[in-house]
């Protein structure tokens, strides 16, 4: 996480991906201010992982059969788990 100061929003950039190393470093580079960039790779046969593994702080796997309709519920599970964090829910009021 990049220094969010207490009691300040946080940001998290959650970018979907397969086979995109020639567009994935700049993408992930315009998300720098994010305290937090995501990168759900569908299963990349490219490039694309090796290019964004310096750029993000997590990288999860995605089967891209059913990706859309599962792929959203899995990443509402995840930010959900990732939104309760550190924090107690007194501190997130």
């Amino acid at each position: 996480m990049t220094g969010a100061r207490a009691g300040a929003p946080r940001f998290s950039a959650i970018v979907v991906a397969r086979d995109e190393e020639a567009f994935i470093r700049p993408c992930l580079e315009h998300l720098q201010w994010c305290d937090e960039r995501i990168l759900v790779d569908m299963q990349s046969v490219d490039q694309t992982r090796a290019r964004a593994a310096d750029l993000v702080t997590a990288i999860v796997d995605q089967p891209p059969r059913l990706a859309w309709a599962l792929g959203r519920r899995a990443l509402g599970r995840l930010w959900r788990a990732r939104r309760a964090g550190p924090f107690s829910d007194d501190e997130a009021r």
